[in-house]
Order: C-alpha cells, then sequence, then structure tokens
C-alpha cells in the first residue's frame, strides 16, 4: 500500500503522459524504469501471526542522478527529475505520498482489502506468465493471488519482501 499511495503521489506531480507502475511487489517505476520502492521493516522476533509492536514504512526513490552520471548508463533505472518531475521537491513529494497513504490506509480500515486492490493492481505490472490472469489479493497474507485456464497460483508477499 506504500507503494500505491506513492504513485498516487507522482502522479499528481508529474506529467500526466508518463506511466506510473509498480513491479511486484512494491518497486515504483517511471516510464518504464526503476525510480525507487517502499520498504516496511518489523521487529526481527515479530511473529506473522501476531500485530507487530511497532511497524516502519518508508519509500525512497531517485529524485536526481549525480553529476556524473551519463543518460543510458542504466536504461532500467531513471529519475524523477529526468522524467519531467521540474515542478515539485524531495519534501513537497514526501508530504504528498503522506497525505495519500493516510488516505489508503483510511480506505483499507473502512472497506477492507478489496479497496487496496482496487487502487493497486491496476498499476501493478505482469510478470511474464501472467498475461491474462485474473488477479486479486488474499486478505489473510497479502499474496498475489492469480487465476487462468481454471488453473489458480500465488505469487507470497512474505516470500518477496524477505528477497
Amino acid at each position: 500500500l506504500a507503494a500505491s499511495a506513492f504513485a498516487d503521489a507522482l502522479g499528481t506531480h508529474g506529467p500526466a503522459e508518463i506511466p506510473v507502475a509498480i513491479a511486484w511487489p512494491a518497486t515504483v517505476k517511471v516510464n518504464g524504469a526503476v525510480v525507487g520502492a517502499a520498504r516496511l521493516v518489523a521487529p526481527p522476533d515479530a511473529d506473522d501471526q501476531k500485530t507487530p509492536d511497532w511497524l516502519v514504512v518508508g519509500v525512497e526513490a531517485r529524485f536526481a542522478f549525480p553529476e556524473q552520471h551519463r543518460p543510458g548508463d542504466d536504461p532500467g533505472r531513471t529519475a524523477l527529475l529526468e522524467e519531467g518531475f521540474n515542478e515539485t521537491s524531495p519534501a513537497e513529494l514526501t508530504a504528498s505520498w503522506a497525505r495519500h497513504l493516510m488516505a489508503v490506509l483510511a480506505d483499507w480500515q473502512a472497506q477492507g482489502i478489496r479497496r487496496l486492490a482496487d487502487g493497486y493492481l491496476p498499476r501493478l505490472e505482469r510478470a511474464r506468465g501472467e498475461e491474462g490472469a485474473k488477479r486479486g489479493l488474499d486478505p489473510a497474507t497479502g499474496d498475489l493471488v492469480l487465476e487462468a485456464d481454471g488453473a489458480r497460483w500465488r505469487r507470497r508477499l512474505a516470500e518477496a519482501v524477505e528477497a
């Protein structure tokens, strides 16, 4: 949900024609290249079956490349300034992300995971082999559940976060 909120914030500050997408589970892409990711940190002894004492969520995003960077050095990565996000500052973008995150959290509490899925899944890129599959989020685990041609499979959130 942090990546989805950040994608929403980017959508309000950048050029309308620049696509913002998410690669499973929380890598943020702008114009097809990685610009950042959401991160979640929990206590090392946290139990999957219990609410942890604390959680920290954050987003890292590349606002600009270092001066020595040359365009084309790494076509799989980009920076917000290179993609036309010239009318905002990191502080403004952070504040916008926080507002979007609070709205997403409120929707989740009021309407459940379906509301999260409605905002997240349209931005989620399809991996190879997932073309045409119906997608959903498992409310108990956050796993991405896929179904096509009578077969059902999942991409486990816990495994993706540990990687």
